[in-house]
């Protein structure tokens, strides 16, 4: 017992039970096989700073004071790092996820083993969860932010996905025929409270119904086109209609309080249903008939639940740990020690398989429909988002926006043209397949990637081919016969230059000193005296013969010669 500023304290179990001076009795639920009792009262307290209080003392996440300096520990499914920060080993398949609304916060928890690892994710106040086993990417809504974001399991590109306004988020579901997202709203009034869903692809959103008493957890059967959700107001029921909102009915309102979770077993065509207030699980038949209570949990107040091969796991807010049990006897499996450092654990999803519940008229072409294709028990039926209409062909939107299918390079296959569709295509006769991928018709009618890096000019046919091999020897034929010309050029280029070099050495080079005695028949031929303009050999011409054997020759003697043959 303590006794502190007026208030008699004590314990008995797993209760704390608080007695003021006025006689009122409080009570508080506490840790199981508690022992001892303190109080800490901040205006008591010393403040004693050490290490810890300058820089967190340089860890991560928790630093404790010790005796000669500090400690630094991470908190639960984290690994303290030789760099004093925090990680965890998130596994990638076979895993559990579940939201712990009291500490803000996501863990993975393995299936097999039990073991928790914590997702390096920043939220504050963690609701509905769903796990895409298609694009392995995690959803949730965050009751702080009133909004859907989604992320990677290593948290990579964690983007906000939708604002529901007003309302948040309770639970979210995937329909796998198309990829949509389906969640409960619950806002201030009924009003408010609705239950809405999401084009993967472009975010467009279509409210289904509202007007609903605190809805709170919802589950889809694809293959039949069934989508059913639980209430949890003033009175609790379970409720179903068609994946478009319509054919709304409650299929189950006696001998339920407060159905808190929502899940389809497939195998058996079968619903389970947690009730947080009775602290029972309870199934039945689609239509609400043949039920049966399987277990009971006393003071437990189960929350969700999901369904996995013969067994069900499920979350309590008055229990530290996620139940594993059998689906049939309702015995309960040894799964996972207790956690006192767990919270509130809400919302359940678990990804251990490749299995998808899908509905074939909405995966194929996402059932021809321009926008929402909606699975019902007898086909699928097109829709559009909040205040659009469908036009007469109950195929196509008003207004939606089209990807131009007219290409110059590629034709496109068995394609339709809309936000979030993807198309094959073949290249056009006359160019060839650069990338071989799909294409995506982007929010904003633009082809993702462009359809201008998929296909050049080069061709892809054998015709094609062979009209490149000859362009390529035309080519190279050509630039052959350029670097003949060219080089012609600059040889005939080189010679002229020589040319007119030479010549002007000639023109240039002293006289041989010739006798005067020269026959006149040289100046009758034109040429001058050598007396006018060649007296001396220069001493740079003669060094430039030296060790030249030939004699050097006169050209004027050489015309001089011939000359006299002439004349003979």
């Amino acid at each position: 017992m303590i006794v502190y500023k007026g208030y008699f304290v004590w314990m008995n179990e797993d209760t704390l039970y608080f007695d003021v001076a006025s006689r009122a009795q409080y009570q508080l639920k506490t840790l199981q096989n508690s022992r001892n009792l303190a109080v800490f009262d901040s205006s008591l307290q010393r403040d004693r700073r050490g290490t810890c209080h300058i820089l967190n003392g340089g860890c991560e996440e928790i630093c404790l004071p010790v005796e000669n300096g500090r400690r630094c520990e991470c908190d639960i499914g984290l690994k303290l790092q030789p760099d004093q920060s925090c990680d965890s080993d998130l596994l990638s398949s076979n895993f559990i996820l579940v939201t712990d609304y009291s500490h803000g916060r996501i863990l993975q928890i393995d299936l097999q083993i039990g073991t928790v690892a914590k997702l390096p994710l920043s939220v504050d106040k963690p609701t509905g969860l769903a796990f895409d086993k298609s694009l392995k990417k995690l959803y949730f809504s965050d009751n702080s932010t009133h909004t859907i974001r989604s992320t990677t399991l290593h948290t990579e590109n964690t983007t906000v996905f939708f604002t529901p306004g007003f309302a948040y988020a309770a639970s979210i579901a995937i329909d796998y025929s198309t990829g949509n997202l389906y969640y409960s709203a619950v806002g201030l009034t009924a009003s408010q409270s609705y239950i809405g869903v999401l084009h993967r692809a472009t975010t467009m959103h279509k409210t289904l119904f509202n007007n609903l008493d605190v809805p709170k957890d919802i589950a889809l059967c694809s293959s039949q086109g069934y989508l059913f959700w639980t209430e949890v107001g003033i009175k609790g029921k379970i409720g179903r209609a068609t994946m478009d909102g319509t054919s709304r009915n409650y299929i189950t309102t006696t001998g339920i309080e407060m159905p808190n979770g929502l899940t389809v077993d497939f195998t058996s065509n079968r619903l389970f249903w947690t009730d947080g207030l009775l602290n029972r699980i309870e199934s039945s038949d689609f239509n609400g008939g043949n039920r049966q209570v399987l277990a009971y949990d006393s003071d437990a107040l189960i929350n969700d639940i999901v369904v996995h091969g013969q067994y069900l796991y499920y979350t309590a807010w008055h229990r530290q740990k996620i139940i594993k049990m059998n689906k049939r006897t309702g015995s309960k499996v040894q799964f996972m020690s207790d956690h006192p450092e767990f919270g509130r654990l809400d919302s359940l999803d678990i990804y251990a398989d490749e299995f998808r519940d899908v509905n074939p008229s909405c995966s194929e072409r996402n059932g021809l429909c321009s926008t929402f294709c909606f699975p019902t028990s007898t086909g699928r039926i097109c829709g559009c988002q909040d205040n659009i209409n469908l036009q007469p062909d109950q195929l196509t939107c008003e207004g939606v926006v089209r990807c131009q299918t007219q290409q110059y390079n590629l034709n496109f296959t068995d394609c339709l043209p809309y936000p979030g569709h993807s198309c094959n295509f073949k290249c056009n006769p006359g160019y060839r397949l650069v990338m071989n991928t799909t294409v995506s018709c982007g929010p904003a009618g633009q082809w993702i990637p462009s359809t201008e890096t998929l296909c050049d000019e080069r061709g892809s046919t054998p015709e094609a081919s062979k009209t490149d091999m000859a362009y390529t020897y035309m080519n190279a034929g050509l630039a052959a016969v350029g670097t003949l010309v060219v080089a012609t050029v600059i040889v005939g280029i080189a010679c002229l230059m020589k040319r007119t070099i030479n010549a002007r050495s000639f023109s240039e080079r002293p006289s041989l000193n010739i006798s005067n005695e020269m026959p006149s028949t040289l100046g009758a031929r034109g040429y001058t005296s050598p007396e006018e303009h060649y007296h001396t050999i220069d001493p740079f011409y003669d060094t430039m013969h030296d060790g030249y054997n030939e004699p050097t020759r006169n050209p004027y003697l050489v015309l001089l010669e011939s000359e006299e043959g002439a004349m003979q």
